[in-house]
């Protein structure tokens, strides 16, 4: 949990003990083993989308279509255009899959089109609540849109989610440093450290005289 002044509390460690005469033996094991494997097969993804409560399972759906592949590869070598083509082909075909929305909403902003920017950005926090990238997403649209209380609380959420993100660590020091909360914002920075986010932070820093 993340307190208004911008400091985190490191999540308890929860240690689960089976009772005296509770283990199983090893065939037995075996057996559960291979029935686990057997549902996961079958139906665990199906799960998995509609609960959406641990930060890395959009990696873990098989939603790793052609689409969606080629739409990250353009996006990486700058070809927006090519890249909105895939996204919208991936999307299409997955509905309840955020990336395309996140990597539509992520083009929008970039190239200045701050209205699809919001769109994708809201279409992919309703398919994916619970992903961080989803949430880090709504924060960079809102930053961009000179709304940095309102980007703050994203990103926040989008570290309660996964404490381990780096980029909404960074972006979320960037919020705190426009909202003026410099000495949070250099705390935060130094936890993400070094990245796209620095400069914000240090436009934000008042001129020494």
């Amino acid at each position: 949990m993340i307190d208004a002044g911008g400091a985190a509390n490191a999540p308890p460690v929860v240690t689960e003990q089976v009772a005296p005469g509770t283990q199983m033996s090893s065939g037995v094991a075996r057996l559960v083993g291979w029935a686990f494997a057997l549902v996961l097969i079958g139906g665990v993804s199906a799960f998995a989308i509609a609960d959406h409560r641990s930060p890395g399972w959009i990696e873990a759906l098989p939603w790793t279509s052609a689409a969606r592949s080629r739409g990250l590869a353009a996006y990486g070598a700058g070809q927006f255009d090519v890249a909105r083509v895939a996204f919208r082909e991936a999307e299409s075909a997955h509905p309840r899959d955020p990336i395309p929305h996140i990597y539509l909403a992520r083009i929008a902003r970039e190239t200045g089109d701050l209205t699809t920017a919001r769109v994708e950005a809201t279409a992919a926090l309703h398919v994916a609540p619970r992903s961080a990238e989803a949430q880090r997403e709504m924060g960079a649209y809102l930053l961009a849109d000179g709304r940095p209380e309102l980007a703050r609380r994203f990103y926040v959420r989008a570290i309660a989610i996964d404490p381990d993100d780096l980029s909404s660590q960074g972006w979320f020091a960037c919020a705190l440093a426009r909202l003026g909360r410099l000495a949070a914002a250099n705390r935060w920075l130094h936890r993400a450290g070094p990245g796209t986010w620095s400069a914000c932070v240090s436009e934000s820093a008042p001129a020494s005289s």
